[in-house]
């Protein structure tokens, strides 16, 4: 972080000396990471650190609660890239190959945060400045809207699944759930029941007609395992 920044931290006297010695200790490899502990530090203060952040770097500071991002510009930036470089990218000029993308950082002046979001895009990239507790929310409804890839649930012991079993890893951006994982998922006997309901409700066969033909085998399954007795 720069000295000029943490000389103005300890003469406002926003935090003692000793406590921001240990932060820049514990960061030292990090100063992105050292930015994200400092502005939580501040609490209340965090807009002042964000906006010498902005004037150090001659970028432009944003307010992320005050609009929308692009949905399609923020999924450019790979989760864990975006959590590590404490960055999202808010707006998309163009394509997602050709186009410029703005992307906003807790501390754009981490040159090695810089390098590491810039190595995954192939869009031109403006940068800008945001606060990181702005920047952490937008990630974590990014995070829910792109479904994480989880694993499903196992099915209890009598073979079903009830409706938290299905977890978001197992739906797709609109909120449906592909069939094949649905196969994987359903027991042979919810998958026959399924089929029935289909057929029934698109007036394929009749509802008494199928009952009448179940009675029949269920009849004649009776009969079989009478024979073998």
């Amino acid at each position: 972080m720069s000295p000029a920044l943490t000389q103005q931290i300890l003469e406002l006297g926003l935090l003692s000396e000793g406590v921001l010695h240990t932060m820049q200790s514990q960061h030292a490899a990090d100063d992105t990471a050292l930015v994200v502990e400092l502005s939580k530090a501040l609490g209340d203060r965090a807009d002042w650190l964000s906006e010498r952040i902005a004037e150090m770097s001659g970028l432009l500071l944003f307010d992320l609660e005050a609009g929308e991002i692009n949905p399609e510009a923020r999924q450019l930036l790979p989760l864990d890239i975006a959590r590590a470089s404490c960055a999202v990218a808010t707006t998309l000029r163009g394509d997602r190959h050709e186009g410029t993308a703005q992307v906003v950082m807790a501390n754009p002046m981490d040159e090695q945060a810089r390098q590491r979001i810039l190595s995954v895009l192939e869009v031109h990239v403006e940068f800008g400045v945001a606060k990181p507790a702005s920047i952490f929310k937008a990630l974590e409804t990014a995070e829910v809207q792109e479904s994480p890839d989880l694993q499903p649930l196992a099915a209890d012991k009598t073979g079903k699944y009830n409706g938290d079993s299905i977890v978001p890893g197992a739906r797709s951006h609109d909120g449906t759930v592909p069939a094949q994982r649905l196969d994987a998922l359903a027991t042979p006997q919810q998958r026959i029941e399924a089929l029935v309901l289909t057929l029934v409700s698109e007036g394929v066969i009749e509802r008494s007609k199928y009952e009448a033909t179940l009675e029949r085998c269920l009849r004649q399954a009776n009969l079989d395992d009478g024979d073998l007795v």
